[in-house]
């Protein structure tokens, strides 16, 4: 046998390799599908509000319009409690005014207009979006979004 060939040894068993490949994809599917990154996107943006640094908030959620346009109302309901919490009252009105009524977002978007108006005081526009959102929450929501509503400054 010569050492300095360089024509590779036939193995004893070629279908070894695929079918390991199989059984690994059939055994561990989970690794082998793709990463939603919606969540970890969304959770950045949160916690940029949460620690008051609104303007790279408000940037993530601009981009994450351009990149998510299927979650549109959820990211604007993030982005009008970013611009509540930054003291841009306006801006946040005009964001969360853009969440589709038939959106799953809408509800939520409710809770915020209820909880905004109470804070300015405005106790009838407070009641009715409290009323409109207790009309449709009949039982407490599984979702994280209500346990993720950022302090708002007062005044």
């Amino acid at each position: 046998m010569n050492m300095l060939s360089s024509a590779p040894k036939p193995t004893r068993h070629p279908f070894l390799v695929p079918l390991l490949f199989v059984v690994a994809t059939c055994v561990f599917p989970n690794p082998l599908r793709a990463l939603d990154e919606f969540p970890y996107d969304l959770r950045l943006g949160r916690n940029l509000t949460q620690i008051q640094m609104y303007d790279y908030a408000l940037l993530q959620f601009e981009l994450m319009l351009k990149r998510y346009p299927d979650n549109q109302d959820r990211i604007l309901l993030e982005k009008s409690r970013a611009l509540y919490a930054s003291g841009k009252r306006k801006l946040g009105d005009e964001a969360v005014k853009g969440i589709k009524p038939d959106s799953p977002a809408y509800i939520q978007a409710q809770l915020l207009i209820g909880e905004i108006a109470f804070k300015r005081h405005d106790h009838e526009a407070a009641g009715k979006a409290y009323s409109s959102y207790f009309a449709k929450m009949k039982e407490p929501s599984g979702d994280d979004a209500v346990s993720n509503v950022v302090a708002l400054p007062t005044g």
